[in-house]
């Protein structure tokens, strides 16, 4: 007995499964109280949804957390986050009650169309670690932040045992 099969297309396999997956994405996008693209072209809060376009410009925001990195010396804490395409001025640094927090806005703006890009992360750090000693530099979309731990060597008590 002979069998014949048809040679097997792996792009037809694919054609499949990404016409099924258009139909669960359309499936799952669209509800009872309106499609995805009724409800998300409606102002909310009094704003334009970002990427459309408004009566006067297109507006675009863009919202992320910033990419930590963290390295512990014995002597101080290093902190380095990825912050590709912002001015140094547009980095806020704060250092509040064991928390780091690391918040950048980039916007721009021009005749037609108005963009914010922002990014914010707040993070709990070492509780020794001497704030007013503390340091950062930024240089070609990194930042750095250096922040020294308090020196408790000389201060040690020497506690008797009963």
């Amino acid at each position: 007995m002979l069998i014949t099969m048809a040679p097997n297309d792996p792009f037809s396999e694919m054609d499949r499964l990404f016409e099924q997956m258009r139909r669960n994405m359309h499936a799952a996008w669209n509800s009872p109280i309106g499609s995805w693209d009724e409800r998300s072209a409606r102002p909310a809060f009094g704003a334009e949804r970002p990427g459309s376009e408004g009566d006067e410009m297109t507006t675009r925001s863009d919202y992320g957390d910033v990419s930590l990195r963290f390295e512990r010396t014995d002597d101080e804490l290093v902190v380095i986050g990825d912050l590709p395409g912002f001015d140094r001025e547009e980095i806020d640094v704060q250092f509040d009650d064991g928390h780091l927090s690391i918040e950048a806005v980039h916007e721009v703006e021009s005749d037609d169309h108005y963009r914010t890009r922002q990014v914010s992360e707040r993070v709990r750090v070492a509780d020794d670690v001497v704030a007013d000693d503390a340091s950062a530099t930024y240089s070609n979309g990194v930042l750095e932040l250096r922040l020294p731990f308090a020196d408790h060597g000389d201060d040690a008590t020497a506690i008797d045992v009963e």
